[in-house]
């Protein structure tokens, strides 16, 4: 009877461990599947959302003002390599040939002997592409592109049929002036829904499994499958009946919606699609070697570092860069503080007698005091920023007159010698809805660093509205910025590799741009190349392009 009650009790007790094996396994496993599914959908909405604000507004209202087919060839082409849920990129102006004024054209990068209506080469007559006609869909969209400019705003998403094949198109409508009478230029893209159905979630779905969870051979495998707004499966395989999962809802949109939705005047009724990630087999029971559960915490483990490693490097290069931040502020700091203490020494001890001895010193005291207050000040305003303190009550503000006072305010501080900054203000007032004081801040910011490193070169800036936005360019003809740089010329803290010796200041004053920028609305981008200057680009909403009413008023 003991053995009996020996073996019963081994019996029990191997069950019961494989049980709790089993439920750790499936815990783990539902927690790669919740993930997995949240960093797929996340890398899907990032790329329907790319292409209009790399694409579309990276061409620019000036360049397509201009008419700049090699500037918009080169976007297109770029933009069909990087989002291939983009059908065709199609473009419309008043400068096209009058037989096809009445249609959309369509960039083709390659187009076939006598289908171009427009060739477009490069500086070197290389070939960068055609635009070429499709007169049912050209004509179609051309009517939607009217209707959208009759609302007065600059985007809209519509859906449409044309000879049987369903599309979305995103139209960008460009007008002549704010009052928004009449359109110069309309560029914008379509997409095949039922293209994105059969190709677009199987390319992504594969490179995405592939590189995020399905790499270790012992572990379980993971499947992808995608529904549509009625949970009819539209891409993937069935998901088995008791195996963990996790599903992400997506908004089938192939435009970033909330962040342009004040700027949207059309958009198609909602559609949301699924994306269910699930274990590819039912889970097996945990034998007594515990495999299954430790390949389970393998993946888990995957995944984890798979969403962590991105966060821990930009952590130790910010803990770098706040390293290098207090060693430049002590460095920063203890110069003018010993030109102050030696004066002030020197003065109260009365070891100078010549009244022009006693005014050079003085102008040390005054010079060196009104540096340190202006690193200090630079200090005080990226803290508050990081702190999140509110900013003060926004005024409808005219951002010609803001910026003429700024660089008078500006220049009449510097010597004769740095005062080659040339302003070129539109003939209008472009308002916005902004604090004064923080954009005053934004543009000296702006300033101080073009002359920093134009070495001596006219700096230029100008004001002038495009589309719903103020824009404000500031430009230099220095060393420029490395292309390495430009993805971080913003960061707090960060200084760029074409210093020349100009090592002065904290890294700060790029970031409070940015900051003060991003707080009303607006952003800001930089274009150079090294050894040809820069240009950095402020963007802030109209004061009433929001509510579809901008305005443009004469200048007095």
């Amino acid at each position: 009877m003991a053995l009996v009650a020996a073996a019963l009790l081994v019996v029990y007790l191997q069950q019961r461990s494989r049980q709790q094996q089993r439920k750790q396994t499936e815990l783990i496993l539902q927690q790669v599947c919740d993930r997995t599914a949240v960093v797929l959908a996340g890398r899907i909405r990032e790329l329907f959302d790319g292409a209009v604000p790399d694409t579309i507004e990276g061409i620019g209202h000036p360049e397509l003002k201009a008419n700049d087919l090699t500037r918009l060839a080169s976007f297109f082409s770029t933009g069909l390599d990087r989002y291939p849920y983009v059908d065709r990129f199609f473009f419309w102006n008043t400068k096209i040939p009058n037989r096809v004024r009445d249609q959309m054209l369509f960039f083709a990068p390659r187009a076939g002997p006598g289908t171009a209506v427009v060739e477009i080469f490069g500086p070197n007559k290389a070939p960068l592409g055609s635009l070429v006609a499709d007169e049912a869909l050209g004509r179609r969209i051309m009517e939607l592109a009217r209707e959208a400019a009759a609302l007065r705003k600059s985007f809209a998403v519509v859906d449409t049929s044309v000879d049987g094949v369903k599309y979305q198109v995103i139209i960008h409508t460009l007008y002549e002036d704010d009052r928004r009478a009449s359109f110069f230029s309309v560029i914008g893209y379509t997409v095949n829904p039922r293209r994105v159905e059969t190709q677009l979630f199987q390319k992504i779905a594969e490179a995405e499994l592939r590189r995020a969870v399905n790499t270790n051979p012992r572990s379980p495998r993971l499947a992808l499958t995608v529904f549509d707004d009625s949970r009819q499966p539209i891409w993937g395989p069935a998901v088995v009946a008791g195996v963990p999962s996790a599903t992400v809802p997506i908004d089938m949109l192939f435009f970033p919606g909330e962040a342009f939705k004040s700027f949207l005047s059309l958009r198609p009724p909602p559609r949301t699609w699924y994306v269910t990630v699930s274990v590819a087999s039912p889970v097996l029971a945990a034998g007594s070697d515990g495999l299954p559960l430790f390949a389970a915490a393998l993946g888990l483990i995957f995944i984890a570092l798979f969403c962590a490693v991105t966060i821990d490097r930009e952590a130790t290069r910010l803990e770098t860069m706040q390293t290098d931040f207090v060693a430049h502020v002590s460095h920063q700091l203890k110069t003018p503080l010993s030109l102050l203490s030696s004066a002030a020494e020197t003065l109260r001890l009365q070891r100078v007698s010549s009244p022009e001895k006693v005014h050079e010193y003085l102008g040390i005291l005054s010079t060196q005091t009104s540096r340190l207050s202006s690193l200090v000040d630079k200090i005080l305003q990226f803290s508050r920023m990081q702190a999140g303190q509110p900013q003060r009550e926004l005024v409808e503000t005219d951002v010609v007159e803001l910026v003429d006072r700024t660089i008078q305010g500006f220049q009449s501080a510097l010597p004769e010698t740095l005062r080659s900054i040339q302003f070129e203000p539109t003939d209008h007032n472009v308002l916005v809805q902004g604090d004064p004081v923080s954009l005053e801040v934004a543009i000296t910011n702006l300033l101080e660093n073009a002359l920093k490193y134009s070495d001596g070169r006219e700096v230029t800036v100008s004001v002038d509205s495009a589309g719903d936005e103020a824009l404000v360019r500031v430009r230099d003809r220095g060393v420029g910025i490395d292309p390495a740089d430009l993805p971080y010329i913003f960061d707090r803290f960060y200084r760029g590799h074409n210093n020349n010796g100009h090592r002065r200041g904290f890294g700060l004053g790029l970031s409070i741009v940015r900051g003060i920028v991003t707080m009303h609305g607006g952003r800001v981008d930089v274009q150079s190349q090294p050894e040809e200057g820069a240009v950095f680009r402020v963007f802030l909403p109209l004061a009433h392009a929001a509510a579809g009413d901008a305005r443009v008023y004469s200048r007095r």
